[in-house]
Parts: structure tokens; sequence; C-alpha cells
């Protein structure tokens, strides 16, 4: 049996220049399947497409089945993740630093249509909602937004909000980011 792997190659990365990787070598299922695990993209590169290849003893396959040619592009997403927040607490006055700690921001991008917004939302009533200011991109771990100001405006905010980060301003051009479940408390001043 042949070994395959997946050769994964980045349009943009941290300094600028293509990034290729590969996947581990892995035997076919049968003569009509295999399965490939891919490869952690690691922390140090944007989210987005890649393109990928289908290797067999290191060399491109010139087609990968009767629907795909080798002139067809292949694109495979990494997505932009956040694992935890250093803080889930501040004042009903705003002005908290919550530094949002992941994988694959994107800190070279448009911030003018696709900004960073912390979006904090009522965990009773998901149409009430308070974003931040865009927030400040660090590098492609880390990033900081600035809890808003809102008095006593909203009342369920003394009960926690659930914190989300969004990418983008235009509902319909968001970014989906994989995130855990957090609460923001808010206390008064």
């Amino acid at each position: 049996l042949k070994q395959y792997q997946l050769r994964f190659t980045s349009a943009l990365t941290t300094n600028g220049m293509t990034r290729v990787m590969s996947s581990h070598h892995f035997y076919p299922i049968n003569n009509r399947m295999i399965n490939i695990t891919t490869v952690h993209w690691g922390r140090s590169f944007v989210f987005g497409n890649t393109s990928v290849e289908l290797l067999s003893g290191g060399v491109a396959l010139p087609s990968v089945g009767s629907d795909v040619s080798s002139t067809d592009e292949l694109f495979f997403t990494f997505y932009e993740e956040w694992i935890w927040v250093d803080i889930e607490m501040g004042p009903a006055a705003g002005g908290t630093e919550v530094t949002f700690h992941g994988h694959g921001f994107d800190y070279l991008g448009d911030r003018e249509s696709m900004p960073y917004i912390c979006r904090f939302t009522d965990p009773n009533n998901a149409s009430q909602v308070i974003d931040s200011a865009p927030a400040e991109v660090y590098d492609s771990q880390t990033l900081m937004c600035v809890t808003p100001a809102w008095g006593g405006v909203y009342s369920w905010l003394d009960t926690g909000a659930t914190l989300t980060l969004r990418h983008g301003r235009n509902p319909d051009r968001v970014v989906p980011l994989k995130s855990p479940t957090v609460y923001f408390y808010f206390y008064p001043v």
C-alpha cells in the first residue's frame, strides 16, 4: 500500500511569506478512501484558506480522483479560536481591558470593515447586546478590547453577560470564532 499525506500552503504568514506544512503519512482505508488528520497550524499564522495538495511518495498527485484534476484549486480553512480571557469581572462604568488568548487572529487585515468586537449578551434575552469599540490586535495569539460604559441602563448586566468575540461589523461578513462560554460580571461603581 502507498502512503499519502496532505500539503497545506498558506497565502500569508506573520512575516509576509508563504508557509508550507505537511501532514503525517497515512495509508488508504480502501481503494477509494483515505483518512488524513490535518496538521496543527500553530499560533503564528492568521486564519483563512490554505491550498491543499495530496502527495504520494512526496510528489503531488496530478489527479485526486475523477471529480478533481490537478488544475483545480482545493482549499481548507483554518479558523480563529480564542481559548481564555484574563479577566471576567469589571465595573459597570466600563473601561476594563479584557485580553483574549487564542490563535489565528488576523492582525494584518482590514481593521475598518473587519474589526474584532467584544459582544456582551443578556443570557436570558439574546436580542439585548452591547458591543465594545474595536479591539486592539497585538498578534495572532492576543487581542484586547475595552468594556463599554453602560451605567444603570442595562440592569441585566449586574447578573453577568455572555461574552463573545466577533470578527466583523456586518452580520453577513462576521467570521465564526470558536470559543468557550464565558460570563462577564459587572459590579456597580
